[in-house]
């Protein structure tokens, strides 16, 4: 193989591979990129794949000899990277080696045998649909995603399916549940049905780490594979078949009691407020509303803190409900417009919601925090110390 291309436009193709490599070297093919160069189309194709994540992508390239080789991916990207010239030679010999020349630098790589690289296969899905902003989508739900899932793989998945022309993604840790509705293009299906798709969080923090922020993004689906396509580039992933939770039939089930309406920076920035050490998971916010406040109140085995936000239209909770205070920070921050409904049922199910996204999070049992009369003054005896000493008074 003997290809002449422009730095700049190989390199913005092999970044966008890069985080498709594994990190760790188990199988030595897969720490490298495959490198196919087609003299007809004048072109190079790269893959990169992990042991679930597949990526393909191609770029313009004067091929004086047509060929294959399979080059460390970490250090042609190091290479791409560093070379100060506009133009890029590589040259395949049979002694295994590749010889990369740029300006007036030189290297010499090792290369693996292309016979041995497993390469992806991309089949024609039977259902796509076209989506943008999905980098933002993935910041906006992927909060709620269950930390480990192995036992549950569906709920590190972000669900994706389409109804009335939309899409609606939704992550659960099945604990809180989050919902974002936005437009979607779909092909080769009826009105009828409803495609779902469950894509892994590793597959979608991948998808969103190379694609720009409005760039559209096409999801189909094939027997066994997710098919991700987006200008040039190409990536698959497994389907997950597991199952996963119907979340409209969960909201049906939630009839907000008691609601009002609050200003989401306000609701922020009190979240932010609460001091709670090192933002311990299993902390809790005690939650109530007033006829015309929220208040808000947060204690650990450190400290107290509480604060109270302006509401409107407000209808008051008997009591205070407990949630969990790092997720709910989270959820607030992510849901976007100025006001948010916050409704809770009888139960305390915690409903939030704004023009195109919810959050529904499940109540808790408040763990038990000493309060300043359940600790005892330094010094002071205990009941059975006190115990001892009354009964040998006695005794004397």
């Amino acid at each position: 193989m003997y290809i002449h291309f422009i730095r700049s436009q190989a390199l913005s193709a092999l970044k966008k591979l890069q985080p498709a490599l594994p990190r760790d070297n188990l199988i030595p093919q897969l720490s490298g990129i495959h490198l196919e160069a087609d003299a007809e189309r004048k072109e190079v194709t790269a893959t990169a794949r992990s042991t679930a994540l597949a990526a393909r992508i191609s770029f313009p390239s004067e091929v004086e000899e047509a060929g294959s080789a399979v080059i460390n991916g970490t250090l042609l990207c190091q290479l791409m990277e560093k070379f100060s010239g506009d133009d890029v030679d590589i040259q395949t010999f049979p002694t295994e080696n590749a010889v990369l020349r740029s300006g007036r630098a030189t290297f010499t790589l090792a290369t693996l045998p292309p016979a041995s690289y497993p390469q992806p296969v991309f089949q024609d899905p039977y259902v796509t649909i076209t989506i943008t902003n999905f980098p933002q989508l993935v910041g906006r739900t992927s909060f709620a995603l269950m930390q480990n899932s192995s036992e549950k793989p569906a709920y590190g998945c972000i669900r994706l399916n389409v109804a009335n022309s939309h899409a609606i993604v939704t992550t659960t840790d099945l604990e809180g549940l989050t919902q974002v509705a936005v437009p979607v293009t779909t092909e080769n299906f009826s009105a009828k049905e409803s495609p779902m798709f469950l894509i892994p969080s590793y597959a979608a923090r991948y998808i969103s780490s190379v694609l720009d922020a409005k760039e559209a993004l096409t999801i189909g689906i094939t027997d066994h594979e997710l098919i991700f396509f987006a200008h040039g580039l190409r990536a698959s992933c497994p389907a997950c078949k597991a199952e996963f939770l119907d979340p409209s039939m969960i909201l049906r089930r939630i009839k907000p009691c008691y609601s009002a309406l609050v200003e989401r920076e306000a609701f922020c920035n009190a979240l932010h407020s609460l001091t709670v050490s090192a933002k311990d998971p299993r902390a809790t916010v005690d939650l109530g509303l007033t006829d015309d406040s929220l208040t808000l109140k947060c204690a650990d085995l450190f400290s107290r803190t509480s604060t109270n936000i302006t509401a409107t239209a407000a209808r008051p909770t008997p009591r205070v409900f407990y949630y969990r205070e790092d997720i709910l920070e989270k959820a607030v921050q992510t849901l976007q417009g100025s006001v948010i409904r916050v409704g809770i049922d009888q139960d305390g199910a915690l409903l939030l919601r704004t023009k195109e996204q919810l959050y529904l999070q499940m109540p808790r049992t408040r763990a038990f925090i000493p309060s300043a009369a359940d600790v005892k003054k330094k010094g002071s005896p205990k009941p059975s110390q006190a115990k001892r000493t009354g009964a040998k008074r006695k005794a004397a």
